[in-house]
């Protein structure tokens, strides 16, 4: 077991290439692309690693460094393969036997080529020059990587023994021409480290070898490869953690950082990292909405029935649960410092039932109640005996972008700063009274007990946070599954890793089939593009007609007034226009949809809805622009003059064709006809031909209200 530890340590010691002063264009070049390779081979990336390392091959053919890597990460890719290199071996719990399978002939052949490749290339440098210190370290770091090699991939330890030597001697030689070289100090550092471990009978065999010894000594050379800055440094700090864990020294800094901590994961991740690029934060805690508050309610009366107290502070907050509700309150009451308990309805408790009710009235306001004494018991008379702590504060507010949060409310010992690194989510406001009055029927059907597709639809829409849900069984061509789709109150974002996304997962299968394969996904949102054709009566003005029409489209297809997967008609977009009082009548040239992903995907700028919607808008209105029956602009769209105007015209959705003098002969011919030849201030071109210079926004919607009377919504 010691022995194929060595081994595995030595093999460590290779996985990257010697610092190497590049002397011309091609090994700089060459320099370059095995840093890539190095980087993606730190990432398990092999195909990109493999591709760089043969580029640098091509850019310096003489240099040793990228076959030797090359060969470095063929090796690693069948030990991971073969099982025999897990993070167990980095924690210093190597296993004692592993079932070796040989790797693939082709990759077999590919190592052995480019090893071999290494070392050639390498000992034809130190037969130039027998005092070039590089050179040697080369030619030892590829006959080190081939026994390690042979000692992991192939099971056999003493067959590499020779090329084992060969490498001890070319690193110590290394540290004789240049001590410097703190790097070589690793290969040697192991070996020495390695044979210490070993029984008296072995170490008395490594001797006779030609290994010197010394745990000590070893493991100095170690710390020093470690600490001293070159392309192994990483590699030898992964290799002293193994050995300080070997010796149990967990408490040990290097270079002055803090204790190194290994983290065992429950599960597995859901993505793949790169972990040259991972940060992880152990100083993160989960934090939901509401200040906690503790105040006196007041004195309790026992001759009193249903007695009750207001909270001082609202609204009360509730937090996620996997109950029916999806919530549960942070309300706790005392009476003489012993906790009551919350009931559903004073009805069914006896006079020894020490529980209390609370109601919540149209101000958000929450009131305790006590019993009567036959329904609940009453409480006891005091001074000042019934005291609540709870947290006020909820809703969609709570809804935090990232580093929004950057103050505590009050100081904690030891703590300098907070921050949020994502945002938020799963935070609802309170439903409405409609709201309830529509769910209420829904909470009684499935009773808490989920049998048909139906009950889940229902049971998610009485959930907590969820607005509208719908349910459909379908198969995933393996097995029967429920596929249930859920909207937000309000339509709030929901993301898979909130607490009410969870909870509702978790609720659904407590409460229905455990055996029920649930496919749970989040609504996809469609933005609607109308474009229609409005004529008004002769009494009314266009321009106040617009806005209502606008309104009755927004309510007709709203969040609120639609459901999950309902169709939106052509025939309900020309009835809620045609219902407008004013419209003469309408004709409807566009009826469309864009995904709301793509847009926000393609454009820049600012990613509120309404911008959107205005974006969007544009996006269509683009397709039809060309026509000179609109409004011109004619003007470089560098001009500073030029940017306030196009930012003007993009807020107010004014449709436009702009043209520029500086791309098009015939937009500057139309400039200089407008009289703005030689200035820099663009010009609103009417469709009658008035030209505006710098005009205000008042001139801009009128403008445009006179251009066309199309009106395009979304």
């Amino acid at each position: 077991m010691r022995r194929r530890l060595i081994a595995l340590l030595v093999g460590t010691s290779v996985l990257v290439g010697a610092a190497r002063q590049p002397s011309d264009e091609a090994r700089a070049e060459s320099k370059r692309l095995r840093t890539i390779g190095l980087a993606a081979g730190y990432n398990l990336d092999y195909p990109e690693a493999l591709d760089a390392f043969r580029a640098a091959m091509e850019a310096d053919p003489d240099d040793p460094a990228p076959h030797r890597l090359f060969a470095a990460t063929l090796w690693i890719k069948a030990l991971f393969a073969q099982g025999a290199m897990t993070a167990d071996d980095y924690l210093g719990q190597a296993r004692s036997s592993v079932s070796r399978t040989p790797p693939p002939p082709e990759v077999d052949r590919a190592f052995r080529e480019h090893v071999q490749r290494a070392a050639t290339l390498a000992e034809r440098a130190v037969k130039r020059d027998p005092q070039d210190a590089d050179a040697h370290f080369q030619l030892g770091a590829a006959q080190s990587f081939l026994a390690s090699y042979i000692a992991t991939v192939e099971g056999r330890g003493m067959a590499g023994f020779g090329a084992a030597r060969r490498a001890y001697d070319e690193h110590e030689r290394v540290l004789t021409l240049d001590p410097r070289r703190k790097d070589a100090g690793m290969v040697v550092g192991l070996y020495r480290y390695g044979v210490s471990t070993l029984s008296w009978p072995w170490r008395l065999v490594a001797g006779i070898a030609g290994f010197g010894g010394g745990k000590d000594r070893g493991l100095r050379m170690v710390e020093e490869a470690a600490a001293f800055e070159s392309d192994v440094q990483t590699n030898a700090l992964f290799t002293l953690i193994v050995l300080y864990n070997r010796e149990q020294r967990y408490d040990d800094a290097l270079n002055g950082e803090k204790t190194h901590t290994f983290l065992r994961l429950f599960t597995d991740l859901a993505y793949k990292y790169k972990r040259d690029t991972l940060i992880v934060y152990g100083n993160v805690i989960d934090a939901t909405h509401g200040e906690t508050r503790k105040e006196t309610l007041g004195s309790g009366n026992a001759s009193k029935s249903l007695q009750e107290f207001t909270l001082k502070q609202s609204p009360l907050t509730f937090v996620p649960a996997s109950n029916p509700d999806g919530v549960e309150s942070t309300l706790q009451v005392r009476v003489n410092d012993v906790l009551w308990h919350e009931a559903e309805s004073l009805a069914e408790l006896g006079p020894h039932d020490y529980r209390y009710i609370k109601q919540t009235d149209d101000e958000n306001k929450t009131t305790v109640i006590f019993g009567t004494g036959e329904h609940g018991a009453r409480l006891p008379t005091g001074p000042d005996n019934v005291s609540a702590a709870y947290r006020n504060g909820i809703g969609k507010v709570g809804n935090v972008k990232p580093g929004q949060i950057s103050l505590l409310t009050t100081q904690q010992l030891g703590v300098k700063g907070v921050n949020n690194p994502i945002a938020a989510s799963g935070g609802a406001d309170r439903e409405s009274r409609d709201q309830a009055r529509q769910n209420a029927p829904l909470a009684v059907m499935a009773l808490d007990r989920l049998v048909s597709t139906v009950d889940y639809a229902d049971f998610a829409r009485t959930f907590a946070g969820i607005a509208k849900a719908t349910a459909a069984r379908l198969s995933d061509g393996q097995r029967r599954l429920v596929h249930l789709t859920i909207a937000g109150s309000d339509d709030i974002t929901i993301e898979k890793t909130s607490d009410l996304y969870r909870n509702l997962i978790k609720a659904l299968r407590e409460f229905g089939d455990p055996h029920q394969p649930i496919r749970l996904v989040l609504r996809t949102f469609l933005l609607l593009v109308i474009e229609a054709r409005v004529r008004v009566l002769p009494d009314y003005l266009f321009e106040k007609v617009e806005p209502k029409i606008r309104a009755a489209l927004l309510d007709r297809f709203s969040f609120e007034r639609r459901e999950l997967g309902q169709d939106a008609l052509l025939s309900d977009a020309m009835s809620a226009i045609q219902n407008v009082e004013g419209v003469a009548y309408v004709d409807v040239d566009k009826f469309d949809w864009i995904d709301e992903a793509k847009v926000v995907g393609h454009l820049a700028g600012k990613t509120s809805l309404g911008d959107i919607i205005t974006r969007s808008f544009l996006l269509r209105r683009a397709m039809l622009i060309g026509q000179s029956s609109g409004l011109r602009v004619v003007g470089d769209r560098r001009w500073p003059a030029s940017q306030r105007l196009q930012a003007e015209l993009a807020e107010d959705g004014i449709a436009h064709q702009w043209l520029d003098p500086a791309e098009d002969a015939a937009a500057r011919s139309l400039f200089a006809e407008a009289g703005g030849d030689g200035g820099t201030t663009p010009m609103v071109i009417r469709p009658d031909g008035r030209v505006l210079v710098e005009p205000t926004r008042d001139d801009l919607l009128a403008a445009a209200g006179s251009a066309n009377r199309d009106l395009t919504t979304t």
